[in-house]
């Protein structure tokens, strides 16, 4: 479950940085503290919609998560961050899943671009994160079609 009262005070406080202030900067901090950690997926490019909708709804049942766009696992289960091409518009994003995750699903897009960036592994690259927030009172999210 994503919570920011949790006891795990630096992970709460990278998360709380991130969704408060979503910089360049508190993305590429939650970024490499939040490796492997549950809630959060990583996406090397975005995913068709049945993926994405089945993925949005997994997270929302279980209490919210984030997805990041643009950061590949390795066959050695590491990550690198390679970017993604071109940034989704939030409006298609919207058009891809409308017809079946329901309305009460709530979630946010971020845009980060690092075209001039002082960290070597982000720099001209793009990446997109989801935070699917955590709405128990709307639960359980069931696929509309």
């Amino acid at each position: 479950m994503i919570d920011i009262e949790d006891d795990a005070k630096p992970m709460k406080d990278l998360f709380y940085e991130l969704v408060t202030e979503p910089t360049k900067e508190s993305f590429q901090n939650f970024v490499e503290s939040t490796i492997g950690e549950d809630n959060i997926d990583f996406k090397r490019e975005w995913i068709d919609r049945e993926e994405l909708c089945k993925l949005f709804l997994a997270m929302a049942n279980s209490g919210g998560g984030i997805l990041i766009f643009g950061i590949a696992e390795n066959e050695n289960g590491d990550f690198e961050p390679i970017g993604i091409e071109t940034l989704m518009d939030s409006a298609d994003i919207q058009n891809k899943i409308e017809k079946y995750v329901p309305a009460s699903l709530k979630y946010k897009i971020y845009n980060f671009c690092f075209e001039d960036s002082k960290y070597d592994k982000l720099k001209a690259k793009n990446f997109q994160m989801v935070l699917i927030e955590d709405v128990p009172e709307k639960l359980p999210f069931l696929s509309i079609d």
